[in-house]
């Protein structure tokens, strides 16, 4: 079953309801690009690195 990312948006108007990059989330403590996937509920690391501008060398860890 789907459910919600467990993450705050901080996206202004108009775009209140979505985030699209992880720009104006800060993670809590140290963590991975991995670890954002999983929190972002990403299918694929492509499309992390892809809406925030990395290029796909980046590395997970």
């Amino acid at each position: 079953p789907a459910a919600a990312a467990r993450f705050a948006c901080n996206a202004t108007a108009p775009r209140a309801s979505t985030c699209q990059a992880l720009v104006s989330y800060s993670p809590p403590n140290a963590t991975t690009l991995a670890a954002v996937r999983a929190l972002f509920q990403l299918r694929s690391h492509r499309a992390l690195l892809a809406s925030n501008n990395l290029p796909p060398s980046t590395p997970t860890t």
